[in-house]
């Protein structure tokens, strides 16, 4: 995804129909990934903090009400990884830009095999174990 680097009526109509497009598209019969490039440099990922404004606070809102995290912790140009299900993303490292981009790569590995020792309604026991795997949320690609 990609947000231009605006803070005016027309980013925050951009934002305000990014959130529509977001709030049709994730579900809670998936686990959910986000990625690309905001252009948001004055929210606070790690506090969760921004400032008032018809921008970042909107997409900030809906990301913490639907249940995402952000997952890049290594300094990058405004690019971020967020998902729903954090034990879906197991690796996150950066790699050098491709080409004459001045942003890093981010590389993550998916983990589609968590394994929940505890047994929960709706888990598939493991005949050679006995231990409970849990129903992992299938993934698609919009």
């Amino acid at each position: 995804m990609y947000r231009p680097p605006l803070y005016n009526d027309i980013a925050a109509s951009y934002v305000t129909t990014l959130v529509d497009c977001l709030c049709d598209t994730v579900n809670n019969r998936y686990s959910n990934i986000i990625m690309g490039d905001f252009n948001l440099p004055k929210i606070n990922w790690n506090s969760l903090r921004c400032p008032n404004d018809s921008v970042s606070k909107p997409l900030l809102n809906f990301l913490i009400e639907s249940g995402f995290s952000q997952l890049v912790s290594f300094p990058t140009l405004l690019d971020l990884l967020l998902t729903d299900y954090d034990h879906l993303i197991c690796s996150i490292e950066s790699c050098p830009p491709l080409g004459h981009s001045d942003h890093v790569c981010i590389k993550f590995s998916m983990n589609f095999s968590y394994i929940d020792r505890n047994v929960t309604p709706g888990s598939v026991t493991d005949s050679t174990s006995n231990s409970a795997i849990a129903e992992r949320p299938r993934c698609r690609v919009c």
